[in-house]
């Protein structure tokens, strides 16, 4: 049977920041990149999301909604750099990785989860270690390839869905957040 799992980094250059600098982890603070004549925020901390600041914001908005942000340059290239050094990292779990940018791993995991003696403890040490490397990151598994993509983005962090009949859970997931 064919498992396939995605691993989303809702924050992924924001984590990256704070791992370069430290003095950045309680800091609210964006990454930003020119488009049409304007700073828009590529990439935020939690504690710029917290502050309703959020990827797409215009920077001249932000700044005057939280004068305090911090505000980084965005050099184009750097997600699929890092997500591509993630995915080296990952083939501790699988042979098969994707990387699917600006902010997600597709691993087909076929055959591999039995030696971590099932999915659940296969999906909470690949979570661990992720959160000891300092990345925040959601994971599902699924029976097909399509499903766990949409999975890791709606479940909470550290939450996941990794059995067969995971449709069902998602839209009975979907009625309970949406009802």
């Amino acid at each position: 049977m064919q498992r396939y799992m995605c691993i989303w980094f809702p924050y992924l250059l924001a984590d990256r920041a704070i791992q370069l600098r430290p003095t950045l982890s309680k800091v609210a603070f964006v990454l930003a990149a020119p488009s049409r004549g304007r700073m828009i925020v590529h990439s935020a901390s939690i504690e710029a999301i917290n502050k309703d600041i959020h990827p797409g914001t215009v920077v001249a908005d932000a700044t005057a909604t939280l004068p305090a942000l911090k505000v980084y340059n965005y050099k184009e290239g750097v997600c699929e750099k890092l997500l591509a050094e993630l995915a080296d990292w990952a083939f501790r779990f699988t042979p098969v990785i994707a990387v699917e940018a600006p902010d997600r791993l597709l691993m087909d995991i076929s055959g591999c989860p039995h030696l971590w003696g099932g999915e659940e403890p296969y999906l909470a040490d690949v979570i661990a270690k992720l959160k000891q490397r300092g990345y925040h990151a959601n994971a599902a598994i699924a029976d097909t390839i399509e499903l766990p993509g949409p999975l890791s983005a709606m479940a909470d962090p550290g939450r996941s869905f990794h059995r067969e009949g995971s449709m069902q859970r998602l839209a009975a997931g979907h009625r309970q957040h949406c009802g």
